[in-house]
This record gives C-alpha cells, structure tokens and sequence, in this order.
C-alpha cells in the first residue's frame, strides 16, 4: 500500500511540475523598441503588385509598403515608446497644392491586405487609430501598405516617411519614382 501511496504521489508531483514548466507559445508577450523602418515600392498595375526595379512605375498604379523595425518580435508586441505620427513628406514639388517639403500622406490610402496576393505576404498593420487621434501602442509583425490616389504628371518624385515616436525619435527613410 506505501509503495502505491508513494507512485501516485510521485507521479502527482512530477505532473504538476511539467505543466507548471509549459509554456503557451502564442502567449508570447513583450516590449520592443523600433530600431528603423524599411520601404519597398511596388507596381500595382497588373493581377499582383510586382517590386520595381527598374525605378519606373505608372502613376495610378503606385504602392509603397512601410515595415516597421525592431531587434525582436514577440506574438504581442507593445511599442517601448508609442508611435504619435506617420508622415509622407514629398521632397519635390507633387503639384501646385502641394510642394516640396509637404505632408502628402492623406494623398495615399491603407491598401487592403486581401488584395496583396501571393507577393506581398506580411500583415497590413492598420494605422486608423493615428487618424482618430490615439497613438498606435502595440504592433505585429507586418508592414503598413499605402497607395497613391492623387495622381501628379508625370516625372520623378521622391518620398521621406516618417513614423514618430512619444520620445521624439523619428524613424525615416527616403525612395524615389519615375511615375509615368
């Protein structure tokens, strides 16, 4: 009887001390800070948005996919510093309403992640929260997709974004066009 008493205590505690030792994967949670972000522009004139590589891309086909960096990415990840701003600043006159040095991002528009097809995988990280006015404080892995719906004439045109942090850092980088 002991020894049965002694098996099942000891299967007890050795049970206990694996489940107390597993941990959820998807429950993976943490703080991240942005390091950077990374541009790649797209031609979104045929069945599925291809890279240009060539620099040239028609001006109503013109996407641009913005993705966020950090050292490490969790399954929840919340921003160490929340991003306040998203900025589309041209550095060449885009046309009379808007010269160089202007913000133009409400000339582009969130691209429907269902859309991106095959080429494009990734998350679409929603920026909506920034145009209610609250900051966006927790990310996923993926990037912000933004395509333009104000068309200039034709010419090369060169884009800064910007996403800016509450302590004042600002996460930029520069691309340039050929929109025909």
């Amino acid at each position: 009887m002991r020894t049965k008493n002694a098996l099942y205590a000891g299967l007890c505690t050795l049970f206990m001390l694996t489940s107390a030792m597993c941990c959820d994967e998807d429950a993976s949670e943490g703080i991240i800070e942005l390091t950077g972000i990374k541009l790649e522009q797209y031609d979104n004139s045929g069945a599925h948005p291809v890279s240009i590589e060539n620099g040239l891309c028609p001006k109503e086909a013109y996407l641009i996919r913005i993705t966020p960096i950090a050292d490490y990415y969790y399954s929840i990840n919340t921003l160490k510093s929340p991003i306040i701003a998203f900025r589309i600043l041209t550095l060449t006159d885009f046309n009379k309403d808007y010269p160089a040095g202007s913000d133009v991002y409400n000339l582009f528009k969130e691209y429907p992640p269902m859309l991106l097809g095959e080429n494009l995988s990734g998350y679409s990280l929603s920026s909506d929260c920034l145009e209610k006015g609250q900051p966006i404080t927790t990310l996923d892995q993926g990037a912000f997709y933004k395509v333009l719906l104000t068309y200039p004439q034709p010419g090369t045109y060169q884009f800064r974004i910007e996403l800016e942090t509450e302590d004042g850092a600002i996460l930029a980088e520069e691309t340039e066009v050929n929109l025909y």
